[in-house]
């Protein structure tokens, strides 16, 4: 009964709000940038009659040209290319890791990246950097993955692919250079805490299948546990969370563990439907802070079955962007605990804007801030308890994170 009346809210959501859009983490394993989808009309719908501004830049752009036609000494580039790179240099102007220009080929190798299995070295990675982008931070590392056997550390910084800068890329583009064909190798220059010299890592990409996608959770006692491994398709991911909160109110759970650790984000609309779960009608969730204006997104109704039942939240320094708007909701309203370590620290969110010619522009348009009015970005949620899951732990199947939060369930400490 409580299902239909979910499909009922859920599709009266979406009438009244379409999408926000989504909001991932770009790590190594994992997706795409935070995004809301733009067709191509809607940048060409921006455009205004040229400037004296547009003139001079044309004219600097025939101008330096030209140099490079008489002068340069190699093959020269297409005018295609040409165009493309005068692209790619105003995005590099903004100094923001988020935002780009791709190419159609760009584009296409992104999307089908973010489809199924890729080859890859199976480390998080965020973007560095006081000024620009200028190194890679290992954030988190997948068991048994290549960059384990590699003895790639979390902490480590990335400042090298094969030889090339990292800060010659702009992120995602980084990102596409660390993976390859399977079985390929990629050299890593990194600066290690402790050690005086770069280092040079090589690591054997492997194929790194992406974890399921599907909410799961059991019953261990009195506590619930449910695990999220992204918010995607709202009306997929949201009515599987409510119908394992069903089961466990039902098995008698009078508490819960939410665990979001290594979820890189996904749909904000889905994260806001999943928090309604602790609030009453209209209680903040997120807001977006745009050139525009601010807009403030707010639970939905009839769907607070946690409201007030003792909660958890763990994660950790992969989790990003909606995880964290969950996260940094329940925390703001006083709903939850979290433990686990810092948080990946993704507040932006990126408009995916496609273009005629099948190139497109990723670009940084608003900032999301928690319902205390919190910027998180760069930042992360630091937990309430703090504990570190170590390489060693996962090899051994030990989970100090989740004993912790069992533990202060059944003790309130």
């Amino acid at each position: 009964m409580f299902l239909r009346s979910l499909r009922f809210t859920l599709v009266s959501f979406f009438l009244m709000f379409a999408s926000y859009g989504a909001c991932y983490a770009a790590p190594v394993l994992v997706q795409e940038a935070s995004a809301e989808v733009q067709a191509p009309h809607a940048a060409v719908q921006a455009a205004q009659a040229p400037s004296q501004g547009d003139v001079e830049l044309i004219r600097l752009y025939k101008t330096l040209q030209g140099i490079i036609e008489s002068q340069a000494v190699d093959a020269l580039p297409s005018d295609t290319e040409f165009r493309y790179a005068a692209a790619k240099g105003l995005f590099r102007a903004l100094k923001d890791p988020y935002s780009d220009f791709f190419t159609p080929e760009e584009t296409k190798y992104l999307q089908e990246q973010m489809q199924g299995s890729f080859a890859g070295i199976g480390a998080t990675l965020k973007p560095e950097g006081i000024v620009g982008f200028t190194a890679l931070t290992v954030v988190e590392i997948m068991a048994d993955s290549p960059a384990q056997k590699a003895d790639l550390r979390k902490g480590d910084q990335i400042y090298e692919i094969d030889g090339v800068a990292v800060s010659t890329y702009p992120f995602l583009v980084a990102i596409m250079h660390i993976r390859g064909d399977e079985g390929s190798t990629v050299e890593l220059t990194v600066l290690r805490e402790g050690v005086d010299k770069p280092m040079k890592i090589k690591v054997i990409r492997e194929v790194i299948t992406p974890v399921d996608t599907h909410v799961t959770s059991r019953l261990d006692g009195s506590v619930g546990i449910i695990t999220l491994p992204q918010f995607g398709d709202a009306p997929v991911t949201a009515q599987e969370f409510y119908s394992h909160v069903d089961t466990l109110l039902a098995g008698g759970a009078d508490a819960f563990i939410i665990d979001v650790r290594n979820n890189p984000g996904g749909l904000v609309d889905t994260a806001v439907i999943i928090a309604s779960a602790w609030a009453s009608a209209q209680t903040p969730v997120v807001t977006m802070e745009r050139k525009s204006g601010n807009n403030s997104y707010g639970s939905l109704t009839n769907l607070a079955l946690l409201a007030g039942k003792k909660t958890v939240v763990l994660v950790n320094g992969a989790s990003a962007s909606a995880s964290e708007i969950l996260a940094g909701a329940l925390r703001d309203w006083g709903e939850a605990t979290i433990v686990g370590t810092t948080t990946f620290g993704k507040g932006v969110a990126q408009s995916v804007i496609g273009l005629a010619d099948g190139s497109s522009v990723h670009i940084t348009s608003a900032y999301w801030l928690t319902p205390n009015g919190e910027r998180i970005h760069k930042k992360g949620i630091e937990p309430d308890i703090t504990v570190e899951l170590t390489p060693e732990d996962a090899e051994a199947k030990r989970d100090p994170q989740m004993d912790r939060a069992m533990e202060f369930l059944k003790t309130g400490k």
